[in-house]
């Protein structure tokens, strides 16, 4: 008997051409889709990872002027913003801490970093990274949109209430605690009571005293602040005695949260820490309470 060599098929041949380059192409789609899918999630998580710390920075920088006494309170802060900052943030506590390293120059670093998941892989995990730089509220020494009155330099304590300009028959050598800004009228300070002077007041400078009491347009003044959430006000901090229309030289500013004026024109409010956007800041200034705003640094 003669054997005959087998042959192929030539359709099995022709499938086999076809589908072994056909699962090829889809596994590389597949792995190709894989990677961009886990491309997009690290991508997403480092995004939520640097807008968490960037609000956690700002937070910490903002409240760096109440811990910066020592090593204690900058661990205290830490704390903080750990403890704070970071569940809400997608912030990992355990690997996310301030650097006071740079603090001398008033920078505040934040570091942190997270673990991620990916969906493709789940055996593995990848890690994202975050490093940001903020510089710290420094003492004021120009300050835009400060109302039209002037305190003595006094030890003030946060919280308590103080005069911060006097009502009818509580005046010396006639003034009241007024400066004239815009102009010298009853309607100037009225004006600059209630939306601030427009210019900025700076550190040496010399201003105007405005004598009398003006009741009125002090009433008047304030109540419209405090019908418009204009409570806080910035003032003068003066070291002079004016007598009359005199000149004073500003020393430093404060910062009061108005919280009644009487019918004698005599305004109370207490004082409080207050940072300021429109406002610059100098190694020299006194430390009285108002601050420049925290501001994160880009390179």
């Amino acid at each position: 008997m003669t054997l005959s060599p087998s042959r192929s098929n030539p359709k099995s041949v022709e499938l086999g051409a076809v589908v072994i380059p056909f699962v090829i192409a889809l596994l590389s789609v597949i792995t190709i889709l894989g990677m961009l899918t886990e491309s997009a999630l690290v991508i997403h998580a480092r995004h939520k990872l640097f807008n968490g710390g960037e609000t956690a920075l700002l937070a910490a920088a903002s409240l760096y002027p109440d811990y910066k006494t020592n090593s204690t309170t900058q661990a205290q802060l830490n704390t903080l913003v750990k403890n704070s900052y970071c569940t809400n943030n997608f912030l990992d506590a355990s690997n996310t801490s301030l650097d006071f390293s740079q603090i001398a120059s008033n920078t505040l670093i934040l570091t942190s970093s997270k673990s991620v998941k990916v969906f493709f892989f789940q055996n593995y995990s990848l890690t994202v990274q975050c490093k940001l730089a903020a510089s710290v509220p420094r003492p004021a020494d120009g300050v835009g949109g400060v109302a039209p009155l002037a305190v003595q330099v006094f030890p003030y304590v946060q919280g308590t209430s103080y005069v911060i300009k006097d009502g009818g028959g509580a005046g010396s050598n006639g003034n009241y605690g007024a400066l004239s800004l815009s102009g010298t009228g009853a309607s100037d300070f009225e004006n600059d009571l209630k939306y601030g002077y427009s210019g900025t007041i700076s550190i040496g400078q010399s201003l105007t005293t405005k004598p009398g009491n003006m009741d009125g347009p002090t009433g008047d003044a304030v109540d419209y602040r405090l019908a418009h959430n204009g409570e806080v006000v910035i003032v003068v901090m003066t070291l002079d005695d004016p007598s009359g229309r005199d000149s004073i030289t500003v020393y430093g500013f404060a910062a009061f949260q108005i919280t009644g004026v009487d019918s004698h024109g005599a305004i109370t409010g207490k004082f409080i820490d207050y940072r300021v956007s429109a406002a610059t800041a100098s190694a020299t200034a006194p430390d009285s309470g108002v601050y420049t705003k925290a501001k994160l640094i880009y390179n």
